[in-house]
């Protein structure tokens, strides 16, 4: 389990800030898709854990933005506000199916912004070369 967390330390700390939002969102689908099967297993202690997990790296996401770059962050602000209370709604009422609307826009923000990020990369490259 070190080994895992060894090579995730080393991908972030070796990840460019639009890489890095990417591998956030991997980690909060991996949450949110573990506390499903917790739920639909009836583990209950392991679907706090995985829940409280997501909640919390969705507040970071939502610390994280920077309002002043216009409409983007403020839509963002409001996607990471309806993803909490999805989390806590279904949390709450042990409703795994109401996750997987959240779990699907989650998934297609990554796709976003990985692209994004590969577009970026490659602007550099032109820029460098």
């Amino acid at each position: 389990m070190a080994t895992g967390n060894s090579y995730q330390e080393a991908q972030i700390m070796s990840s460019t800030p639009e890489q890095l939002v990417p591998l956030i969102y991997r980690e909060l689908l991996k949450n949110l898709r573990i506390g499903v099967e917790q739920i639909e297993n009836r583990d209950y202690t392991g679907k706090a854990e995985s829940m409280g997990r997501a909640s919390a790296i969705v507040l970071e996401l939502l610390a994280s933005l920077d309002m002043s770059h216009g409409d983007l962050p403020r839509q963002l602000a409001s996607l990471y506000t309806y993803f909490l209370k999805e989390i806590d709604a279904a949390s709450g009422t042990l409703d795994a199916a109401r996750l997987r609307p959240t779990i699907d826009m989650i998934a297609r923000l990554e796709e976003a912004w990985v692209s994004a990020a590969e577009q970026v990369t490659q602007g550099n490259g032109a820029k460098a070369g």
